[in-house]
């Protein structure tokens, strides 16, 4: 006798009928498949977003005079990551909608170039997180610097401050890191003078040193019409420049009480270190990695 339906068949032969776990299957397809768009836009920004927001959370948890449950700081800590992954996708995806042809050349592996999505995908993905990432920042009462982050992010990828070293590096870095902290610490702690300046310090150091980023896409700049530190300026002169830089500022971190003790010699080193490093600077790679290193520096900074 043949079974009438599958769920009989299934029983005859003395199984379970597997469909809803098939459907569950297909329902988590999308999912995934986001989230890999997600991390393909996004993976090379997690040293300079995620990972030090993240820790200056930390960090203001650390500074309370009292300790809090474990289950208000790991809900805190994962409000915190939400509205940090929404931060780096507004930034990303709207980088690389204005980037494509720069992209191209530099970096052809990323979701537009590849094919993976195309560039009306991305435009949805960039509108949708913006969105959410200004309903999150409301939530939170800190609006005004999600509002901030929106509007550099589209002056920086859409507009002509975005092509030029100063706007690019020096302004859009130093208020973007701002944006990036602040909303970190106020959800632990309230602010006060010392941590305004430690941030503050932190923020201009970015500004500056991580103008080292340009030396590593001479190419796709030029090809797009950008105007970076070393097309500007040249590229060993600005490499000097750079390593000077890096050289002082161990000097002026001391100055401004951004460094002290054991970690601050160290700190000390790994500048010179970027600074020895710039100079020798003689491929895409190399130079790559050298950025690599200062924003870990920074990064253990926030420790």
């Amino acid at each position: 006798m043949q079974a009438s339906n599958p769920s009989e068949l299934a029983h005859t032969f003395g199984g379970t009928d597997s469909r809803p776990a098939l459907s569950l299957s297909v329902a988590l397809v999308p999912i995934v498949h986001e989230f890999a768009i997600f991390w393909a836009f996004t993976w090379r920004d997690w040293t300079t977003t995620i990972v030090p927001g993240t820790m200056y959370a930390i960090v203001a948890v650390r500074s309370l005079p009292v300790t809090l449950p474990f289950r208000s700081i790991a809900f805190g800590l994962g409000r915190t990551l939400v509205y940090l992954i929404l931060l780096i996708y507004t930034f990303t995806s709207s980088n690389q909608i204005s980037g494509v042809a720069e992209d191209r050349i530099n970096k052809p592996d990323r979701p537009i170039p590849s094919g993976r999505i195309s560039l009306q995908g991305a435009y949805i993905r960039w509108l949708a997180s913006t969105a959410a990432f200004l309903i999150l920042g409301a939530a939170e009462g800190v609006l005004p610097w999600t509002v901030l982050w929106v509007l550099l992010t589209i002056a920086q990828n859409f507009t002509a401050f975005g092509k030029h070293w100063f706007t690019r590096n020096a302004v859009f870095i130093s208020l973007g890191t701002l944006c990036i902290m602040q909303p970190m610490w106020a959800q632990f702690a309230p602010t006060n003078p010392h941590e305004w300046r430690w941030v503050v310090t932190l923020s201009v150091l970015s500004g500056i040193l991580f103008q080292v980023q340009d030396f590593r896409d001479i190419v796709g700049d030029r090809a797009i019409g950008r105007n970076t530190l070393p097309l500007a300026f040249g590229e060993r002169s600005s490499r000097r420049v750079m390593a000077v830089l890096f050289a002082l500022t161990p000097l002026f971190s001391s100055v401004v009480d951004f460094t002290s003790g054991y970690w601050g010699c160290g700190f000390g080193l790994g500048m010179l270190y970027l600074a020895y490093r710039v100079i020798q600077g003689t491929t895409k790679e190399y130079d790559h990695q050298t950025y690599m290193v200062s924003t870990c520096f920074t990064t253990r900074e926030l420790g």
